[in-house]
């Protein structure tokens, strides 16, 4: 059987089921419990790059087209908010894997620095630390994916950020356009209520 993590853009890093038997307690049900993971970096990019939107150049020649705009800014932010927050929770998630990984790697390999006689008599630290890491591949191969998934999730949160400041300043650029329009309707300028109802006209 093969445990798969899905990681990056899409693709997906394999751990031998059967090398982890060569872990046991609780880092070998640490390994399978985050190889059992997953997160879909495409779709949520794919969600977060689909989020354009234009301002008309003369809103007072379609109010509702401005109306409707207003909201699907309003929709917009709402939703990169909770995608924000959902990667945020995700990489809590995948920080706690890193620590205890991490944690629990350092204690094996104390344990076996001071009970594998093979280890010991190494000549330096370099090399013990080499050996340590022989005996378990697949811990070592493990820690090198979830660095790579935290890597990804900070680089998924800027995108986010830039996304969310983009959109707050199409926002505050929309609302100016609805006070001017506002503005010329008090004054009597004659404004398009909708260009669809226009053009059905």
């Amino acid at each position: 059987m093969i445990l798969k993590l899905i990681e990056g853009e899409g693709s997906e890093v394999e751990i031998e089921s059967d090398a982890i038997t060569v872990v046991h307690g609780d880092l070998g049900s640490l390994i399978v419990e985050i190889s059992e993971q997953s997160f879909d970096f495409n779709s949520q990019m794919n969600e977060i790059e689909a989020m354009q939107v234009k301002l008309d150049k003369n809103p007072e020649e379609d109010v509702a087209g401005m109306n409707e705009l207003y909201a699907v800014v309003q929709t917009h932010l709402s939703r990169a908010s909770n995608i924000h927050i959902s990667i945020l929770r995700e990489r809590g998630k995948w920080q706690r894997y890193n620590s205890q990984l991490k944690r629990m790697y350092k204690q094996k390999e104390i344990d076996l620095l001071s009970g594998d006689d093979k280890i010991k008599a190494l000549k330096n630290k370099e090399l013990q630390a080499a050996a340590v890491q022989k005996t378990m591949p697949e811990v070592v191969k493990l820690m090198g994916v979830v660095d790579g998934v935290l890597s990804d999730l900070e680089a998924l949160i800027d995108i986010v950020k830039e996304k969310q400041e983009s959109l707050m300043n199409v926002n505050v650029n929309l609302s100016r356009q609805q006070r001017n329009v506002e503005s010329l309707i008090g004054l009597n300028y004659p404004v398009v209520a909708s260009k669809k109802y226009n053009q059905k006209k």
